[in-house]
């Protein structure tokens, strides 16, 4: 019963940052982000299951915790390091692509 009850806070202590901070979700141009509302539920979701479980453990060998969330982890952090990658990428083009727009030919 306390488990529950305490991963649930957790849920709302972090629902409440995004409430508080919403400039968290959104990227550079102001619009709320995907990839960064998929990466805050998935860490989300670890935080409140690794609470969950580790709530009655009296010790460290006691908590036990499935291996498979650290690929699940590992996937979405890498997911936003390369979404970001790409980003930057993607800026870099449309930027030497808009200053050949601009350029004034002779009349």
């Amino acid at each position: 019963m306390g488990s529950g009850l305490a991963a649930g806070g957790m849920f709302f202590v972090i629902l409440g940052m995004v409430f508080f901070f919403p400039t968290m979700l959104t990227d550079d141009a102001g619009a709320t982000s995907s990839m960064r509302v998929a990466v805050l539920m998935v860490v989300s979701l670890f935080v409140i299951v690794t609470l969950k479980a580790g709530w009655g453990a009296r010790s460290l060998n006691e908590l036990n915790i499935q291996q498979n969330w650290a690929w699940v982890l590992a996937a979405a952090f890498g997911g936003k390091a390369f979404q970001s990658f790409a980003e930057k990428k993607g800026d870099e083009s449309e930027t030497s692509r808009d200053t050949s727009k601009t350029l004034q030919l002779p009349q």
